[in-house]
């Protein structure tokens, strides 16, 4: 294998104790198996059969064409390996390696690692220090804010907020984490509230040292936080670049109290739960009714509207209110990126012009915006089934925002749409490790071992999903779907009666359509979709690309649908 072979079996113990093989029995059978066989000499022999017959315990009348056990341990292995060496074993010496197409093991060093880049900088969310929760919303926005502003400096790339904010209240080593961001520099803070005023003291740190290359307290009324975000960021950039380029200014509100109750409204938005998007209503609409030519807050409207529409909460009213929110900010402020993604993303989503939301989203794509990275592949290419190019966005958003859990659950949505379940597999377990209580890594999960078959495991992960965010008619609709797959077909009626006793269609119209093709019942799903695509439902972002739909894909009723909503199929 071109390494001694005491190195070689040390790596192998290393990665049969490590957490990422530490449920993977067969797979590591699989690599001590042709690991062994090549340290004797027999690695030109490893062939699909007998390693079917070696490892999986098939019998003489085995064939690799008809059964792709081999094929399909093999393509985890590779995942599982990737996983291992981007964690665990980053350090280690040497790596074991499958060459694609092949079963034979080969031994490289460990690649050497480039240094991040001298102007990649990530901003960690500043702690407040007040003691005082209230002030909370400010801490994190003051944060949103700086974020933005460096981001707007020309060479100076920026880490993103939801991989920043992977780490608020955590005791971490700087070191690692600059190491995890692929940060040279990491700027940290604190904000303190007393008496009216606000102090806020920022450092820029160089991780490799842990010492602060630079700090300063700024101490200012609440009508000062734009002066005060405008300082800081350009202190930063100073002692990063020779020439601060121009940070261009948001959209300022006349009254300073209507920044406060945005900040306020994106405190609630981020928090990601139809709860807390509704109650952002309350601060978005107070900020607008105090200055209404503050754009951002109109913005902050339209948002909010636009994610409880592609939720499915109430479309018919929130399509609409999005877009009078989003026509008012851009009267305001045309040039806003965030508010253009969204505009182009709702032109797609809600109105179906896909072309025209393509055309919108380009220049965003061009400038490098990143946020609109994701929002492409969801509203644009996963819509359209166009799965490759998904991938590459993805990846892509992912050099920006390394720990972003939603595009590690694209990342792993795409692969198993693809056909590659395996890596989606290993790639959405990979997430849950990061955060093993995200509800939608496990539901995903779920989806990707129905489509193998695994109709136990994927129900169990159902159940996962559930207890970490509650019973609802979407639950039933996938429920629904798997049972009557794995052939409890009492259980999916049990289902499919609980979704019929809904009134609103609009909710239970998308379920009854998966539990419905589940049990084979074609026709009742087909009018199920139907509704759907009157209704402007939020299914039709996944009805092409969703495998749960492929027994309908040769109905000329469910190519129907597709056309009216722009998706033909290819």
């Amino acid at each position: 294998m071109g390494h001694d072979a005491a190195a070689v079996r040390s790596e192998l113990a290393r990665i049969s104790q490590s957490r990422a093989f530490a449920q993977s029995a067969r797979l590591l059978a699989f690599l001590r198996f042709t690991v062994e066989e090549c340290l004797a000499g027999r690695g030109a022999d490893l062939k699909e059969y007998v390693v079917g017959v070696e490892v999986y315990g098939r019998d003489s009348s085995y064939n690799p064409k008809v059964d792709s056990i081999v094929r399909t341990e093999a393509s985890r292995l590779r995942a599982k390996l990737s996983e291992y060496y981007a964690g665990d074993g980053k350090q280690n010496p040497i790596r074991i390696v499958y060459p694609k197409g092949s079963y034979t093991p080969s031994v490289e060093g460990r690649p050497a690692e480039a240094a991040a880049p001298a102007e990649t900088i990530a901003v960690l969310p500043f702690v407040n220090s007040s003691g005082n929760a209230e002030d909370e919303y400010f801490t994190d926005g003051l944060t949103d804010e700086l974020i933005a502003a460096l981001g707007s400096i020309r060479n100076l790339r920026v880490i993103a907020r939801s991989s920043v904010f992977h780490f608020k209240g955590k005791a971490v080593d700087v070191r690692d984490i600059a190491e995890r961001l692929k940060a040279a520099w990491l700027v940290e803070g604190t904000v303190r509230h007393f008496q009216g005023r606000w102090r806020v003291t920022a450092q820029l740190v160089d991780p490799k040292t842990g010492c602060h290359a630079w700090s300063q307290t700024f101490e200012r009324e609440l009508t000062d936080v734009f002066a005060v975000q405008d300082q800081i960021a350009r202190a930063i950039a100073g002692n990063l670049l020779r020439e601060i380029a121009g940070i261009p200014q948001p959209a300022k509100p006349a009254d300073p109290e209507a920044h406060r109750l945005y900040l306020k409204g994106r405190y609630c938005f981020h928090k990601w739960t139809v709860d807390d998007v509704n109650k952002s209503f309350e601060w978005f609409e107070q900020a607008v009714a105090r200055d209404p030519g503050y754009a951002l807050a109109w913005t902050g409207i339209a948002n909010s509207h636009s994610i409880l529409a592609v939720w499915g909460v109430e479309p018919k009213r929130n399509i609409p209110a999005c877009e009078r929110a989003l026509l008012e900010s851009l009267h305001l402020d045309p040039s806003n990126p965030e508010t253009r993604t969204i505009y182009a993303s709702c032109v797609s989503a809600f109105q179906w012009k896909w072309r025209e939301g393509e055309r919108l989203f380009q220049p965003l794509l061009d400038s490098g915006y990143h946020p609109a990275f994701p929002i492409y592949v969801y509203t644009n290419l996963h819509p359209a089934g166009r799965l490759e190019e998904s991938e590459q966005w993805i990846r892509r958003y992912l050099e920006i925002d390394p720990l972003n859990l939603g595009a590690h659950i694209h990342l792993g949505r795409v692969q198993y749409l693809s056909g590659r379940f395996a890596e989606g597999i290993a790639q959405l377990e990979a997430t849950l490790r990061l955060d093993p209580a995200f509800r939608e890594a496990h539901w995903q999960l779920a989806l990707a071992y129905e489509a193998t078959g695994a109709y136990e495991r994927a129900l169990a992960e159902f159940g996962r999903a559930m207890a970490l965010s509650g019973d609802s008619p979407g639950v039933w609709g996938s429920l629904g779907h798997c049972t009557a797959k794995a052939g409890r077909l009492d259980e999916a009626r049990c289902y499919l009666s609980r979704l019929e006793d809904i009134a609103d269609r609009g909710i239970s119209a998308p379920a009854l359509a998966l539990v419905h093709v589940g049990l084979g019942n074609r026709e009742q799903s087909l009018g199920c979709i139907e509704e759907c695509l009157e209704m402007k439902s939020p299914l039709m972002l996944r009805i092409k690309s969703d495998l749960r739909f492929a027994p309908l894909r040769s109905e000329e009723r469910f190519q129907s649908v597709l056309r009216k909503a722009g998706l033909e199929m290819a």
